[in-house]
Order: structure tokens, then C-alpha cells, then sequence
């Protein structure tokens, strides 16, 4: 009984504050959001807003980097939430804070199969087939032209508008999939008459069911138009929704609906211990008092060893980098003095940006996943 209270007063108590940039309606905010949830982290939420440019980032941080969240404990700055997720679990680990990697059934963890799983379905084509719900009013708005820019090319309103029937039915693919895991799993666990399954037969949701959730919670907000004032966008009056509630819903996608329900109501009955601040001078201040942590605790230590072809290409500690994303957003890299590098993730600490130094000395992190990393002289983005 004394080891759990103290476990709980722990968890309210971090000993570095762990501070979440993002803005109402991000995709990925939402994802963050959850996972901090689930780890019963207390946490800062700071909004940023929804378009770019974003001072905060580059005035702080000396970070031109266009996307979010962000999430910073204490000096250390952590882009993208396919790390963000693993630095919560490395960084707060079990017993003290629940895990986002349960043991399953048969024993297994299956974080590398999650990691997949997320990666390179959940963040990319299911990502993409909800993106493609979004109603045409949102495109001809300030946003679309923002989107554009971090693109790299101007976006037609008016041909996205025309795609979202096929987007739906992209969309719709998607679902047919998770439904087939879903009754595979309810299939498994009637067998064994046990409760209602998570998609790893779990006996509490893992990062996995993160992963599927918050991109169907997220496309059906964006069908209905959810959130867009954070954009600056208001409806234009036609077709100011898109019919997603025709895809999904509980006839079609029994067992998605019934697990998609299950997920919110486990996750609303958790504590909530988010601290929301519209002002951050405080909270940034507070992160600009802390002490640096060694460098190997703030980062994940990758299974295979230091790998010597990073020095031959340039990639040696010391070294002036510049670590872009290999998707969107390239047009915005980061430069800075490589403090470290794994097959895991890049550490650097920045350099000038606009002409000067960020105002807190920070280390940023970014996953070797979904970024490219190449020495600043022979840098070509």
C-alpha cells in the first residue's frame, strides 16, 4: 500500500517539467495528448497556434521546425510523436507510471510491432485518407495555403474538393481493415470468455490502440468541420461537412465502433492532469531554470551498436548537421552541433537562427524515422 501511494505522489510530481506545445484540432496533438493520458504524466499544455510561423519555437528553441507537438522535459526538446511516445516510456517508466506497452496474451509486449504498425500505417496512409475528409472550405481558407507552403507547392481547392467522394472511399478501405483485426481479436477472446479485446489483446489499451484511435477521432472531427476557428477558417455555408458518418458507424464497422467507443470511455475516466497556460513566459522560465540531464538518460539507446559509417559520411559528433523531415515540411531544416546519433534518434543542440541564439540552451531530439540527417556543408534539401 505505502509503495503505491508513494508511486502516486511521484507521478504528480515529476522532477523536470514536461511541457506539450501543440494546438485544439492538431492530429498529432491529439496522439500526444492521449499518450500523456494514458502514462498519467502531469504535464504543461502550452497552445501554439495552428498556422505558421510559430516565435515560440524559434525564439525559445532556436527550432524552425513547422510541425507539431513538441514536447520538452525539462532542457530537452523532442520532435515528432513517433519519439515523443518512446520518450514517455523511457524517460517515466513501470511500476512508477503505467506502461504504454502491456504484456499481451502470449506474453509479449509487441512495442516493435506497434512501432510498425504506427509508422508506417497509422501515421501514413490512414493519416492521408483522413486528411482527404476535410471539407473544401478548409482548403480555399488561410490554412490551405499554409499547408501548401509546408508541402512545398501551392494546393488546388477546387480539385481536393472534387477528390473527397474518392477520399471517403480511401477512408472507407482503411476501416474495412481494422475491422478485420478487430473481430479476429473479439474472436480470440470469445474462445477464451474473456472481456472485450484491445488490438493486441491487452488487458489495458497499449500505444497501438493510440495509434488507430486518435486518427479515427481525429478524421471524423475533420469531416464535421470540428476545431477550425483554431485555423482562423469559418464555414462557408455549402457542404460544409463531409458525410463520413456513412462509412463510419456502428452497422458497418461493428466491432471498429465498439472498440472505438471502449477507448474514450477508458481514457475519459482517467484522471486528467493537464495544466493548460496561454500565457508561457512562466513555463518557460521554468524550463530555462533546470538542470541539464546526462545526455544518455535523455535519449533512447538504440538495440545495435554505434554504427562507424556516421563518421564517414560526415556524421560526427561535433559536427555542424541540419535535420529536415523526409516528407513535408523540408523546406524548414534545423542546423545545429550533433551531440549524438543512433539508429534510434539524432540529438543536437542548436545554433543561430534569425541571427541569433535560442533563448534556453537546449538539446533537440529527433527520430532517426521519418528524417534525414546530413552534414551542413554538403547539405542539398
Amino acid at each position: 500500500m505505502r509503495a503505491s501511494q508513494e508511486r502516486q505522489s511521484q507521478r504528480t510530481r515529476p522532477s523536470l517539467p514536461v511541457v506539450l506545445f501543440g494546438y485544439e484540432g492538431s492530429t498529432f496533438t491529439l496522439k500526444a495528448r492521449l499518450a500523456l493520458r494514458l502514462k498519467q504524466i502531469p504535464y504543461t499544455f502550452v497552445p501554439v497556434p495552428g498556422l505558421a510561423p510559430r516565435p515560440i519555437f524559434r525564439n525559445a528553441f532556436a527550432l524552425p521546425y513547422r510541425k507539431v507537438p513538441v514536447l520538452a522535459i525539462g532542457r530537452d526538446i523532442y520532435i515528432d510523436t513517433f519519439l515523443i511516445l518512446e520518450i514517455l516510456e523511457h524517460r517515466f517508466p513501470a511500476p512508477d507510471y503505467p506502461t504504454l506497452y502491456p504484456t499481451a496474451e502470449d506474453g509479449r509486449t509487441n512495442r516493435a510491432l506497434t512501432r510498425l504498425l504506427t509508422a508506417y500505417w497509422a501515421d501514413r496512409p490512414l493519416f492521408r485518407a483522413s486528411v482527404g475528409l476535410m471539407p473544401a472550405w478548409l482548403w480555399r481558407s488561410p490554412f490551405g495555403k499554409d499547408r501548401g507552403q509546408l508541402i512545398g507547392h501551392p494546393l488546388d481547392a477546387e480539385k481536393l474538393a472534387r477528390k473527397i467522394p474518392e477520399n471517403l472511399t480511401a477512408f472507407d478501405v482503411q476501416l474495412n481493415v481494422a475491422e478485420d483485426w478487430l473481430r479476429d481479436a473479439e474472436q480470440a477472446y470469445k474462445l477464451q470468455k474473456t472481456k472485450k479485446p484491445w488490438l493486441l489483446n491487452t488487458p489495458k489499451p497499449s500505444a497501438v490502440d493510440i495509434a488507430l484511435w486518435y486518427q479515427l477521432k481525429w478524421a471524423r472531427d475533420v469531416a464535421r468541420g470540428e476545431n477550425a476557428n483554431v485555423l482562423g477558417c469559418e464555414p462557408e455555408g455549402e457542404s460544409t461537412t463531409v458525410p463520413i458518418d456513412d462509412v463510419f458507424n456502428s452497422t458497418r464497422y461493428p466491432c471498429v465502433w465498439s472498440w472505438f467507443e471502449r477507448f474514450e470511455v477508458y481514457a475519459n475516466a482517467l484522471p486528467k492532469l493537464e495544466k493548460k497556460v496561454e500565457d508561457p513566459i512562466d513555463t518557460l522560465h521554468a524550463i530555462k531554470e533546470c538542470e541539464m540531464v546526462n545526455i544518455k538518460e535523455s535519449q533512447l539507446q538504440s538495440i545495435a551498436p554505434q554504427l562507424e559509417t556516421f563518421d564517414s559520411i560526415g556524421l560526427k559528433k561535433g559536427a555542424e548537421v541540419v535535420v529536415s523531415p523526409n516528407d513535408t515540411g523540408r523546406a524548414d531544416p534545423t542546423t545545429g552541433t550533433l551531440l549524438d546519433i543512433s539508429a534510434e534518434q539524432v540529438v543536437i543542440q542548436p545554433g543561430r537562427l534569425d541571427g541569433r541564439l535560442p533563448d534556453i540552451q537546449v538539446r533537440l531530439h529527433f527520430p532517426r524515422v521519418g528524417f534525414v540527417i546530413r552534414p551542413s556543408t554538403t547539405s542539398k534539401l
